[in-house]
């Protein structure tokens, strides 16, 4: 009897706005205004404000914070990447979908570049696909072969393609979510994407960076605190909302009244506990990575050239 496939995390990046969470919620079969869809967002303020994580047949599919997105606080950006360490810890990554509209830039492939050799290792481009979004012609396979060569003359992607084995992979998701054309694209842009991701997984099995580990076995106790400081603080919160119903129907007795104050300490108490605890991710995750992580949230325009040229764990 042969063994179940093994489940990888696949972790999918790109520049804010380039469709990273419209194509998550592609392959996960759910609209945009789902309460369990990633966030979609065509401008450059991302949308992708908290780690997101959701399971698909073998594989988890994680939604990351958008590279250039000056808005995103250090403090989301270092919790996310400790969240994602985690995730891949667990499993191993099966494959890197990073996600563009058009033509990558030059400045793009660098933030990626540059994170990935922190996070990952030269084999990197054996597990990383290209996902074109937003390329109507996406289910004809003549032009889609035609856009890969084309990509292949343009100065920046000519040297990329080679290291990605020149996995592209073209899908069209865009469009009003409640039409059967929008439907019937998201359909087809799925099954492109998870045949790939079938095909190159049976090829390869998920692996876990030294990178990664290393990052994840310094902060993986700070992440464990901040998670339970959050857990409680959420149900300190719900604890608080019951008595506040009771107060507005005039139920309330005095010993809700003072539970309630009590449980406003509380709440106080794990907010400082979780805040506590991400400054520890943080100030873990900097020292080990000269500040690199930040540009997750804010490109890599303003990155110190000794910082470029140095971004590798010792």
């Amino acid at each position: 009897m042969n063994d179940p496939p093994s489940i990888g995390t696949v972790l999918v990046v790109g520049i804010t706005g380039s469709g990273k969470s419209t194509l998550c919620n592609c392959l996960l079969e759910i609209g945009p205004e789902s309460d369990e869809a990633f966030r979609e967002s065509r401008k450059a303020r991302s949308e992708t404000r908290h780690f997101k994580c959701k399971t698909i047949g073998r594989w988890k599919i994680v939604d990351t914070v958008g590279l250039g997105d000056t808005t995103v606080s250090p403090s989301v950006v270092y919790r996310d990447v400790a969240e994602a360490c985690d995730e891949c810890a667990k499993t191993g990554i099966a494959q890197v979908l990073l996600v563009c509209r058009g033509r990558l830039t030059q400045e793009q492939l660098d933030a990626f570049d540059n994170i990935s050799r922190v996070l990952l290792d030269e084999r990197m481009w054996s597990y990383t696909t290209l996902i074109r979004t937003d390329y109507a012609p996406f289910t004809d396979s003549d032009l889609c072969a035609e856009d890969i060569e084309d990509m292949r003359e343009h100065p920046v992607m000519k040297e990329f393609l080679p290291k990605i084995g020149n996995r592209v992979i073209h899908v069209d998701n865009q469009g009003r979510f409640d039409s059967s054309e929008w439907q019937a694209k998201r359909a087809q842009s799925r099954e492109k994407v998870l045949n790939h991701l079938t095909k190159v997984t049976d090829q390869l099995p998920p692996y876990m960076p030294p990178g990664l580990q290393k990052v994840n076995d310094r902060i993986k106790e700070d992440l464990r605190r901040a998670r339970e400081q959050e857990q409680m603080y959420e149900t300190l919160q719900e604890q608080k909302a019951k008595i506040e119903e009771l107060e507005k129907k005039g139920e309330a007795t005095e010993a809700d009244f003072m539970r309630k104050l009590d449980l406003e300490r509380r709440c106080k108490d794990a907010e400082e506990g979780k805040r506590q605890a991400e400054e520890a991710l943080v100030e873990k995750i900097e020292d080990m990575n000269k500040g690199v992580f930040v540009h997750l949230g804010r490109g890599i325009d303003n990155m110190p050239g000794a910082v470029k040229s140095a971004c590798t764990i010792q």
